[in-house]
């Protein structure tokens, strides 16, 4: 395992990298932070954490999935980088970064989310009005107003 104590950042970048397709996936984001944010850990939740030994940025872990498609596992992924860093920036492992991390990023308390378009137009472009319309209760139970949710 690498020595934490050597990424003296207080913050990481994370994902979730289970089976082939998904580690291959992260094997080139591995490369892009290499390249684009030298020296930003980045903390994987895997099943062969060996595949990752390479990138001396990457503190792999191995993990198994706990629920169907690993959609729930995400959470695990967090829950591992908050225990290491302050904060983290969670991609998906078939993600890309194609231009340098800027040096000076700030972080706000709390969660932050982000997604390529608003919710109000992604629900429109689904195909199933039946999601559609659970999201928007699940909105309105926790008095979210979704016209303003990206």
């Amino acid at each position: 395992m690498k020595n934490l104590e050597l990424m003296s950042n207080s913050y990481c970048f994370c994902t979730l990298s289970v089976g082939r397709r998904y580690r291959k996936h992260a094997r080139e984001l591995a490369k892009d932070i290499q390249t684009y944010a030298p020296g930003v850990p980045f903390v994987i939740l895997t099943d062969k954490p060996d595949e990752f030994s390479e990138f001396s940025s990457v503190l792999a872990f191995e993990h198994r999935l706990q629920s169907v498609k690993g959609y729930h596992d995400k959470r695990l992924v967090l829950e591992k980088s908050l225990s290491l860093f302050e904060s983290c920036m969670f991609m998906d492992a078939d993600m890309r970064i194609l231009s340098p991390v800027p040096d000076d990023l700030s972080w706000n308390p709390g969660l932050t989310g982000r997604a390529g378009c608003a919710l109000v137009k992604h629900l429109g472009s689904m195909n199933n009005s039946r999601k559609s319309q659970l999201v928007k209760k699940i909105a309105e139970k926790i008095e979210v107003d979704i016209e303003n949710v990206k």
